[in-house]
């Protein structure tokens, strides 16, 4: 038995022990004549949860779900690997298997892969015996196994050449780099590495910040971990519809704003320090408080050190240097840079304020973008 179950095959197991099945097959979306098919020419219908079963000639109920168009049915080649991210692919299958797609897993051998915190998915097929799918799906995580391996890398871009589709999500981004399918492409991916994306890619056009999607027809990139969520319904929405995305989201009780602009990646959060590089090992450090948005963003965070206040900071700045930023002034116990990055010019502010204990202060950083 695998792991992981897909939607619908958990769907028919429930039909027949529960009355839960009448919640949980209410997520099928209607498959109206007016939906256009890439495939089907003369509607045919079948019950989703038996794909292969009767055909009918027009819409309607099967049980609990409705009746979709034969030929519809979207097949997603989900790829694993050790250490991928679990959102990263399972959040899209749950919305591909709601929308009643045909829904497997793929990896360079059939044996099991076990995903980041140690869940282990067996999948149904390895590279050499998967069968086609209208859309390849690439989450992140680890990636290692899959672009340290010349063989694994050419497999990528040959059903990638094959499929529809193929949708990264995440650090899946730098697979499909690796693999030379962003070349000339706008991408994003998660917003800690999307400053990263245009370096390791410069054939690239543009690391994208301010959107969970980016769509560039064959291949589509989002952002980090719940944004593939976004973008499998993208994919339902540019194969059957909005309004059919729009009912898978809500069936699953999923906040989708396709419409709204804006993305983590905007937040000047992404423009503070490496705090692990800058700050002294075995050094004090315990952060507690972050706010701001996407034109400014303070940090602070408990301190402790051995030496002085002024010695310590003197040190964080001399680290912060090292990132690109410029001094721009110093007074007690707070110094003041300056640097231009991604497009824009930015000022940040390194301050102690001092506390009761004479070794421990609150350390506050303060980034603002200047201008506009």
């Amino acid at each position: 038995m695998r792991p992981i179950l897909l939607p619908r095959r958990l769907v028919v197991g429930l039909l027949a022990t529960t009355t839960l099945c009448a919640v949980l097959s209410a997520r099928s979306a209607e498959r109206g004549a007016n939906a256009s098919s890439p495939r089907s020419t003369q509607p045919q219908y079948v019950c989703p949860a038996e794909p292969d079963g009767q055909v009918y000639e027009t819409p309607g109920f099967c049980g609990h779900d409705e009746r979709i168009e034969k030929g519809r049915t979207l097949r997603v080649a989900v790829v694993l690997f050790k250490g991928a991210q679990i959102i990263d692919y399972a959040g899209p299958m749950e919305i591909f298997g709601q929308a009643g797609a045909t829904v497997f897993t793929v990896a360079p051998t059939k044996e099991a892969r076990t995903s980041i915190f140690g869940l282990n998915v067996t999948p149904d097929y390895d590279f050499e015996t998967a069968p086609p799918a209208d859309v390849l799906l690439v989450p992140g995580g680890n990636i290692d196994e899959i672009v340290q391996s010349p063989a694994n890398k050419a497999w990528l871009v040959k059903r990638a050449r094959e499929s529809e589709i193929v949708l990264s999500t995440c650090t899946g981004a730098f697979v499909l780099g690796y693999a030379g399918l962003l070349d000339g492409l706008p991408a994003t991916t998660i917003a800690p590495q999307i400053k990263y994306l245009k370096q390791e890619f410069p054939r690239i056009t543009q690391a994208v910040r301010d959107r969970r999607v980016v769509d560039t027809g064959k291949i589509i990139t989002t952002a980090g971990l719940s944004a593939g969520m976004d973008g499998a319904l993208h994919v339902l929405e540019r194969w059957y519809g909005r309004f059919d995305a729009v009912e898978v989201a809500r069936g699953i009780e999923y906040d989708w704003h396709p419409d709204r602009p804006g993305s983590y990646g905007e937040l000047v959060q992404h423009q503070m320090p490496h705090w692990p590089a800058i700050v002294p090992a075995g050094s004090a450090w315990a952060r507690y408080h972050e706010s701001g948005d996407n034109r400014r963003w303070e940090t602070r965070a408990h301190v402790g050190f051995g030496g002085t206040p002024q010695a310590y900071l003197d040190h964080l700045g001399s680290q912060v240097l090292k990132e690109g930023w410029a001094s721009a002034g110093r007074r007690h116990l707070s110094s003041t840079f300056r640097r231009s990055a991604e497009g824009a010019k930015w000022a940040m502010t390194l301050s102690l304020d001092e506390t009761h204990a004479p070794d421990r202060h609150d350390l506050v950083v303060r980034v603002t973008r200047l201008g506009k």
